[in-house]
């Protein structure tokens, strides 16, 4: 299942606000879904991306997920664009 990650970039610190400002990006990834554990909210993010901007031209009542994989390196979490609930059903659909 191809999804879109949303990631942390890498910060410096910005001197003139006295703090590492976050900056995101957009990728797609791939999780196979047999080996999705959970997957919920983002309240983070989602909190976040309703009071300042994200990334540029992303829609501001956009909803953000965590997933929760395993991996051959134990478990891994993934943030991704999109509602549990949108997510279960795009898996549900694909394992039809």
């Amino acid at each position: 299942m191809i999804l879109m990650e949303i990631y942390s970039k890498p910060t410096a610190y910005n001197h003139e606000l006295g703090m590492c400002k976050d900056s995101y990006g957009l990728r797609e990834v791939y999780l196979n879904p047999r080996h999705i554990i959970s997957m919920r909210h983002n309240e983070e993010l989602n909190k976040k991306s309703k009071s300042v901007v994200l990334l540029q031209g992303l829609d501001k009542n956009v909803i953000f997920s965590q997933i929760t994989v395993n991996s051959t390196r134990g478990t891994e979490v993934v943030n991704v664009v999109g509602s549990p609930r949108h997510l279960a059903s795009k898996i549900t659909r694909l394992s039809l």
